[in-house]
């Protein structure tokens, strides 16, 4: 693995989906890292600067919800909710709180993963000020309108 490659948070407690989705990442060049709480995710997302975090909103010391605001406060990375709960009161709290996706869990496959590319852009945002940000921002705000 080399420095150029680009990092992932996943925030999962369940170990069997933290495998899936560190396979899926790791097959399209991801670097990635596990948390399997709130509070390791919070500090991971700090020291290890991902270019992307990937978080289930059931964790056992905190609802994830509350991590992507916690998150947002002091990053702009990408943050995709991957998670079994389906109800769209969830989607729209979660989109609302800061998530860029939210990815149902039954759909941990190359439809998860082929999306990822896509948000390589929008990562940089996290390294260095871009203008590209600002649209990726207002692209955001524009949807949950």
């Amino acid at each position: 693995m080399t420095d150029a490659m680009f990092r992932a948070l996943v925030i999962e407690d369940d170990e069997s989906i933290q495998l899936l989705v560190r396979t899926l990442l790791e097959s399209q060049g991801f670097r990635v890292m596990l948390a399997a709480t709130a509070e390791r995710a919070i500090v991971e997302s700090r020291a290890y600067r991902p270019d992307v975090v990937i978080i289930d909103l059931g964790l056992p010391d905190r609802d994830g919800q509350r991590v992507i605001r916690e998150i947002r406060e002091f990053s702009t990375v990408p943050i995709i909710v991957l998670s079994a709960r389906s109800a769209d009161s969830e989607k729209i709290a979660a989109l609302d709180g800061g998530a860029d996706d939210f990815v149902y869990r039954t759909r941990t496959d190359s439809g998860f993963t082929s999306s990822l590319p896509s948000r390589s852009t929008r990562a940089n945002c996290w390294h260095a000020s871009a203008p590209h940000c600002d649209a990726a921002s207002e692209r955001r705000s524009n949807r949950r309108s």
